[in-house]
């Protein structure tokens, strides 16, 4: 090769060092990247795992400063993950949130989540019950017009029609604005 040639890495080397070291509030700013990925990344794995020992082994192994950041992370990343209708993963979530809870704040914040959770599949329960019979006529209805009948219709599932879209529409708009101002206030109470 010839030597007046330079690699990608020496020009971009040569180029770093012409700018001159990072300024305080750069490095920081690169320190709260690299560890808040790191963060939603533990977040990512204990979704998966459910392992809370490992969650918390996780975050410990950090010095306080990057414990914090990374801790942060995981907490925004777990609450963002808190949904109305994925019981699996919103309970994983709050099992992770209680696992890492940080005072009295926090526990009442998921207190209040988990209140709104129950009441909302009380509700949904309510609509099932309250329009299982008039969407289940209507769904008969649309494939007796298909002329689908007699064994090929099996029992009718309301949570895959229209019909149920519409149920739930009425409410579901409520309780998601609900639970994003829950979550609002959790991630200001978290900093």
């Amino acid at each position: 090769m010839n030597e007046g040639m330079k690699s990608a890495l020496e020009r971009a080397l040569e180029r770093a060092e012409k700018l001159g070291p990072l300024s305080p509030e750069e490095k920081q700013r690169a320190k709260e990247e690299e560890y808040s990925a790191i963060g939603q990344g533990v977040a990512q794995q204990y979704l998966q795992q459910a392992d809370k020992v490992a969650l918390v082994r996780q975050i410990e192994q950090y010095k306080a400063e990057e414990r914090e950041i990374v801790c942060r992370a995981v907490l925004t990343a777990m609450l963002d993950k808190i949904e109305l209708d994925d019981q699996e993963i919103t309970a994983r979530a709050l099992e992770g949130l209680a696992a890492l809870q940080q005072g009295e704040d926090l526990a009442e914040a998921l207190g209040k989540i988990r209140e709104l959770l129950a009441e909302y599949q009380q509700t949904k329960l309510k609509a099932l019950e309250k329009g299982k019979s008039l969407a289940a006529k209507a769904i008969q209805e649309e494939l007796h017009r298909l002329r689908i009948s007699g064994s090929a219709v099996g029992q009718v599932n309301l949570k895959v029609s229209p019909a149920w879209d519409k149920l739930t529409g009425r409410f579901q708009p409520q309780f998601n604005e609900r639970l994003a101002h829950l979550k609002q206030e959790l991630k200001a109470r978290l900093g």
